[in-house]
């Protein structure tokens, strides 16, 4: 049976062959491009993650932020190959079938995030533009729920981090 899941900036692929893959993925990207939608589908809060880490923690992560809304932002390819970044996520998705993974690394130099899991909460307005100015980052291996309580007790977008606790509470 196949699995169905979401990768590379939040559109479904069903993942067989590297060479279709990358045409879909540069095929999407150049459309959203063009309709000025490069980040409308990332939502207000951004968690930026890597292979490196435990793999308990990115389905943990995986799980909270489908459930929340968030949405996991990856630097690059596992070994710079769509093939082995796919099959990566496809085996953190494969029990529940739910979440995945964008690849953006624009969006790791426009918040300076040097080390993961960062989360960023951020007005999703806000990401077309070339600067954010708003935005708030919380650093660890921590819950998503911690992160977005640290952001709702006094950073600058803490009214979005009190929605989203109240709306998954």
């Amino acid at each position: 049976m196949k699995k169905i899941f979401y990768i590379f900036l939040l559109f479904t692929v069903a993942a067989h062959a590297e060479d279709k893959l990358s045409n879909l993925y540069f095929s999407e990207i150049e459309k959203w491009q063009q309709n000025g939608q490069k980040y409308a589908d990332f939502g207000n809060l951004l968690i930026f993650v890597s292979f490196s880490m435990p793999q308990e923690s990115l389905h943990q992560l995986l799980i909270e932020a489908h459930k929340m809304g968030g949405n996991l932002i990856l630097r690059g390819l596992v070994n710079n190959s769509f093939k082995d970044t796919v099959q990566a996520v496809y085996h953190l998705v494969q029990n529940d079938n739910q979440g995945g993974m964008g690849i953006d690394p624009t969006l790791f130099k426009k918040f300076n995030i040097t080390q993961v899991p960062a989360f960023v909460m951020v007005d999703h307005n806000d990401l077309s533009q070339p600067l954010c100015t708003k935005y708030d980052v919380v650093y660890g291996n921590v819950t998503l729920e911690y992160a977005l309580r640290k952001i709702a007790k006094g950073g600058m977008e803490h009214e979005l981090a009190q929605q989203m606790l109240q709306a998954n509470s």
